[in-house]
């Protein structure tokens, strides 16, 4: 599915994704929280602490903002 993104994005294009992430370890309850969440929409947990690093292949500049205790995520950047 990235691919075919990628695809359709001209080169020096903007990308921005979205979601859940775990969050540090000192805030375990906000991951009971994350968990029960993303369980019915995620088949693996692998990656779950940085899913933003299947991107960074792609974009140059990537930039990260975390949010709601580290759980969430926004990244962005250009088409390398």
């Amino acid at each position: 599915a990235l691919e075919n993104v990628m695809r359709t994005v001209k080169k020096g294009g903007r990308v921005v994704a979205a979601g859940s992430k775990w969050a540090p370890s000192l805030a375990w309850y906000v991951n009971i929280g994350v968990w029960y969440g993303a369980r019915r929409y995620t088949t693996t947990f692998d990656g779950f602490s940085c899913p933003w690093s299947h991107l960074s292949p792609y974009l140059s500049g990537i930039e990260i903002e975390l949010h709601l205790r580290g759980a969430m995520y926004v990244a962005r950047g250009n088409k390398a």
